[in-house]
């Protein structure tokens, strides 16, 4: 039986990867829930976040975040409910200090 199970779905400090893939059976998805972006250098890095569908890549058509700035020795955090369709994937990009960790919870639901 389906059910949703509450994940963090990623955690670290990257720059131009994907981050998260959802689940790729069919009729499954990912609910983004909370992203939380704190960056540990005392100069500001810049986020952007995309969800890319099966099949496409980064672009502005699929930015959720783009180019936000996190200032030094601070914290940014989105409260949202982003769906995720099955086989589609996080990617994140940041420029500046490229020291910022990224937390993204959320829950998987799997057909």
């Amino acid at each position: 039986m389906a059910s949703l199970t509450p994940k963090l779905l990623f955690i670290g400090n990257t720059n131009g990867a994907n981050v998260y893939t959802a689940n790729a059976t069919a009729n499954s998805y990912t609910i983004i829930k909370n992203i939380n972006i704190c960056n540990t250098s005392n100069t500001n890095t810049y986020i952007t976040m995309h969800l890319v569908t099966s099949g496409n890549f980064n672009s502005a058509n699929n930015a959720i975040i783009s180019n936000i700035n996190v200032v030094g020795n601070n914290v940014t955090f989105y409260n949202t409910s982003i769906i995720m369709p099955s086989n589609s994937s996080i990617y994140i990009t940041q420029a500046g200090s490229n020291t910022a960790t990224v937390a993204i919870s959320g829950v998987e639901y799997i057909a």
